[in-house]
């Protein structure tokens, strides 16, 4: 079976007539390193920095993220693929950044909705990824800047096994590598 893949670049109007946003959403396992490449700089959080605790929030503030929704929790379970420990956010994980980034991805079983954010309004890109089983990857890139991602399933739970986002405003390189990598790499019909 063919896994399951979608990389997608979207020219959208945004707020006013002239702005706009490039993004590139990655589906697949085995192009991480293309989402890694597309970013450059960015910070993981593997939830094994701190010890397990109950009502995550403002742990990892020092890495310029807080923590909100409903109760999360770490726990080992083999769904955890790359080390065992993750998170259980219930139904909802919301991520509030100190800075405003461009680029979001996750490590994750099941099924996980995305919504991005800037200012409280939402932004161009995000939707339901994934599926049942475990190892999936998915990577966004934008370049418009967003300061809240927003996780949630309306029938499960929301389960994180590893975080990675990046730098508020993309290197020129990075840029155009969007940008290429938006015209090669067409969603498969």
């Amino acid at each position: 079976m063919h896994v399951c893949m979608r990389c997608a670049v979207a020219l959208v109007i945004l707020v006013g007539p002239m702005a706009r946003a490039d993004f590139t959403e990655i589906i697949d396992p085995s192009e991480q390193p293309l989402w890694e490449t597309l970013v450059g700089d960015f910070t993981t959080i593997t939830f094994m920095e701190i010890p397990p605790v109950l009502d995550l929030d403002d742990e990892y503030q020092e890495l310029g993220v807080t923590f909100g929704g409903d109760l999360n929790t770490f726990f080992f379970t083999p769904s955890f693929v790359n080390d065992g420990v993750g998170l259980d956010g219930n139904t909802e994980v919301r991520l509030t950044f100190d800075v405003p980034i461009t680029a979001f991805a996750m490590d994750f079983p099941g099924i996980t909705d995305v919504a991005y954010f800037r200012d409280g309004e939402r932004i161009p890109g995000g939707g339901a990824f994934g599926g049942s089983g475990v190892g999936f990857f998915y990577g966004f890139v934008s370049t418009v800047p967003f300061d809240e991602v927003l996780l949630f399933d309306d029938f499960g739970e929301v389960f994180i096994d590893d975080l990675y986002f990046g730098p508020p405003i993309p290197t020129p390189g990075a840029a155009a590598l969007l940008l290429v990598a938006g015209i090669l790499r067409r969603p498969r019909r």
